[in-house]
């Protein structure tokens, strides 16, 4: 490791470092990129830049100052070199020396190539009720310094430099029935037609499909859980029906920013939008070439549950419902989407995707003529 070299970045390394990154990292994170001079560490190998981490700090509000970890990226010929966790040290000790009494990153949930260095330096996700409680109207701008206003699937991962403890954020069944819950509010909403395009007399979602009666009213408001329900059991079901040797064991998380896209559509005009959260590998020995197949059969199964409860709910805001879930799950793989299934299907190649895309959208028009 003598020969490589940490240190803040320069100025003249500031377009070679935003080179680097653009190699590391897919062209669709480029609008999100951020690199603050002050706050950026760089390793250096024989005079050239191989590995950074971008820092952004800010003062949240009177009680927390935090640090936030964006980008950590090694050039490709120097993986393996531990720089990464060197990196992530050193970040550490440079935030603590900066005054900050909170460290904070944002990893998607099937990525545990970085948030196992995040957990091995003691961080942990902080759920959307303990961000509330520490953040309160800051949150706010802790969501903009992280770009995380949409993002469905990532996590924020937390670490306090002062005494304060967090507790775990909510996993599988509480945290299950909270996602159920709070979608079966905003679906009551939806079926109530009570959103702003409504009072103003225009209405663009409940005239393309039919409404229920009062008497089926609470029937239609199970609708989310059915979706959900049957979307995660068989997903959990195929995990379990692989072979003892490949098991593995599985955790439910529900997503926190999703909400806001789902809030926001429900009030305004009227759409159920499914904020889903999913079923993740639990631990932290897995990785994603070893585990890819897994994610994609239990995607499969999960789309495969969602299309047939597609064919037994009534048209209108239940088939909408499971319309939205079945694109999100099979179409939309990209970010800020990443947490849905799709993306654990587009992991698998090109071919497979086609062949999964095309059954998707047959599977809609299906649906669509029913």
């Amino acid at each position: 490791m003598s020969e490589y070299v940490t240190s803040l970045i320069r100025e003249e390394q500031i377009e070679e470092t935003k080179a680097l990154m653009s190699r590391c990292f897919d062209a669709k994170y480029a609008s999100i990129f951020y690199l603050h001079p002050e706050s950026t560490l760089i390793v250096t190998h024989q005079g050239q830049v191989v590995a950074g981490i971008n820092l952004d700090i800010y003062q949240v509000n009177k009680r927390v100052r935090m640090g936030y970890i964006g980008w950590l990226y090694t050039d490709e010929n120097h993986r393996g070199n531990a720089l990464a966790g060197k990196l992530l040290t050193e970040a550490i000790n440079f935030l603590k020396g900066k005054g900050c009494t909170s460290l904070s990153a944002c990893v998607e949930g099937d990525n545990p190539a970085s948030f196992k260095q995040l957990a091995k330096e003691g961080f942990s996700i902080l759920g959307l009720w303990q961000q509330l409680k520490l953040f309160k109207a800051g949150t706010v701008k802790v969501y903009h310094h992280a770009s995380r206003f949409f993002d469905m699937g990532y996590f924020l991962w937390h670490k306090s430099l002062t005494e304060e403890s967090f507790p775990e954020a909510r996993e599988d069944l509480q945290a299950l029935f909270t996602t159920l819950a709070a979608h079966t509010l905003l679906f009551f909403f939806c079926l109530k037609g009570w959103n702003l395009l409504t009072l103003v007399g225009l209405n663009p979602i409940l005239p393309l499909f039919s409404t229920a009666s009062t008497s089926q009213e609470g029937l239609m408001l199970a609708t989310p859980s059915l979706f959900l329900l049957a979307r995660t059991m068989a997903m959990f079901l195929m995990a379990k029906a692989t072979g003892k040797k490949d098991r593995r064991e599985l955790v439910y998380r529900g997503w926190d920013t999703a909400w806001i896209t789902a809030l926001a559509l429900t009030l305004t005009v009227g759409f159920p939008f499914p904020a889903a959260g999913n079923l993740y590998i639990k631990g932290l020995k897995w990785n994603m070439k070893e585990e890819q197949h897994l994610l994609f059969r239990m995607a499969v199964a999960g789309q495969i549950a969602v299309f047939a409860l597609c064919l037994l709910v009534p048209r209108g805001l239940p088939l909408l419902f499971g319309l939205t879930l079945l694109i999100l799950d099979g179409l939309l793989f990209f970010y800020p989407f990443c947490g849905f299934n799709a993306s654990r299907i587009k992991r698998m190649g090109t071919k497979t995707y086609a062949l999964y895309l095309t059954i998707t959208l047959a599977a809609l028009a299906v649906l669509l003529v029913y």
